[in-house]
């Protein structure tokens, strides 16, 4: 993906910087945590996705580097430190995130797995005696406000935010955590919209608003089209 080692033109993110103030302390942060959840399994479920060019686990394993390396969008790769590293266009990158048979959420499931059997019970000796250390373990179920400002973005909708007290523009995203009395990740999600509370105003838009949004059209087996179903779903 670049054509040297990223770690000498980087900038570290506020979170990353309390465990990893140098390059090389990131780059063992990338070897310890990360690269353990991105597992070779991931490849094989990417194997379908795209047929050439670039490696779907390798626009993967990338993507997901960036927030460490203080990159929030993909075209901050290109406007930033990075850009003199980069060899994959950025249309590759638009490419693999907005193909509708990525399979996200068996990615993420994926990976969830495999944080939780690295971060299994941990057990020690004490005179003779095997201790388990149990602690609490449980799903916790949230809600929280996607922010738009497109009223042409496919299936966005008027949403209530507890948090603004008012109705803004956006998608509510419903997150399943995973509490092994530590550590917390999420394991599933869904977006879901409003339907409003005005008659005349569907999803809080109006009619105009809603003829022009951005529609396309998807096959059935596309995971694409699970997500969008889910919209109208209750939480």
């Amino acid at each position: 993906m670049l054509k040297k080692n990223v770690s000498q033109n980087s900038k570290e993110v506020g979170y990353i910087k309390n465990i990893a103030s140098t390059a090389v302390q990131r780059d063992q942060f990338v070897l310890q945590y990360l690269k353990p959840l991105l597992h070779n399994g991931l490849g094989t479920i990417l194997r379908n996705v795209k047929s050439k060019g670039f490696e779907s686990f390798d626009i993967l394993g990338f993507l997901v580097l960036l927030p460490l390396l203080g990159v929030s969008t993909i075209n901050g790769c290109y406007t930033g430190d990075l850009a003199s590293l980069m060899k994959v266009g950025k249309d590759t990158l638009y490419r693999f995130k907005n193909n509708g048979w990525t399979p996200w959420r068996k990615l993420l499931y994926s990976v969830s797995r495999r944080f939780i059997k690295l971060s299994g019970t941990k057990s020690e000796k004490i005179g003779g005696a095997t201790i388990v250390e149990e602690k609490p373990k449980c799903l916790i179920f949230d809600d929280t406000d996607i922010a738009k400002s497109g009223v042409l973005i496919e299936g966005i909708s008027k949403i209530w935010s507890h948090k603004e007290h008012r109705h803004i523009l956006g998608f509510k995203l419903l997150v399943c955590n995973f509490f092994d009395g530590i550590s917390s990740i999420p394991i599933d999600f869904s977006f879901h919209r409003e339907n409003g509370s005005k008659k005349s105003e569907q999803y809080g838009l109006k009619k105009s608003e809603l003829k022009n949004q951005y529609t396309k059209k998807r096959s059935p087996e596309q995971s694409s089209t699970v997500r969008k179903n889910e919209l109208d779903e209750k939480k």
